[in-house]
């Protein structure tokens, strides 16, 4: 619809500059994932380095949850970090409560596997998303979020992405919006 919309704009010659599409929020210090992984619940399989993420409640694979490392720059070192998630508006689709639970890793992706013993390494909660759309989501005020205020890790940094409740379906591209890191 928007681009036949911009089609018939430009054959009109009311505006022939391409769309620009939003991007990650602009924020200093921003660290976007270094790695995205789709993770299956039931089998443990991991699709490693994907484009994109996506959690899924239920889904015809079963459950999924997207696996997410960060390569730490050595500025943050010492540093107070924040988690933030943003969903671009032409590239994320979102569906359910439009919740979603961030939990740190005690080990990231590893890379593909079929199955990943002892499990997805799910460590603690770092709080609750609240996606109000496709901009920056808030954390939800009843939940407890140390995921916006925590001392930045060294080396790679790993996180879960789950979603809340029994039919929530979120899906964003890699690219352009999902979890990031800021410090200070």
């Amino acid at each position: 619809m928007k681009a036949a919309i911009f089609t018939v704009a430009c054959l009109m010659g009311l505006a022939c500059a391409a769309p620009t599409e939003k991007r990650w929020p602009s924020k200093a210090n921003l660290i976007t994932p270094s790695t995205l992984s789709q993770y299956y619940v039931s089998s443990g399989k991991i699709d490693y380095k994907r484009a994109d993420g996506k959690v899924a409640k239920p889904s015809s694979a079963g459950d999924m949850t997207t696996l997410i490392t960060f390569s730490m720059p050595t500025e943050s070192n010492g540093k107070t970090c924040s988690l933030g998630f943003y969903l671009d508006y032409s590239t994320s689709s979102l569906s359910g409560s439009k919740l979603l639970d961030v939990y740190t890793s005690n080990a990231p992706a590893p890379g593909a596997r079929a199955s990943w013993g002892p499990g997805n390494q799910r460590n603690l909660p770092y709080g609750r998303f609240e996606l109000t759309g496709y901009r920056d989501a808030t954390w939800k005020a009843d939940v407890a979020h140390p995921g916006s205020s925590f001392p930045c890790p060294k080396g790679e940094a790993g996180f879960e992405v789950v979603g809340v409740y029994d039919n929530d379906s979120v899906e964003w591209s890699g690219a352009v919006s999902g979890l990031y890191l800021t410090w200070a």
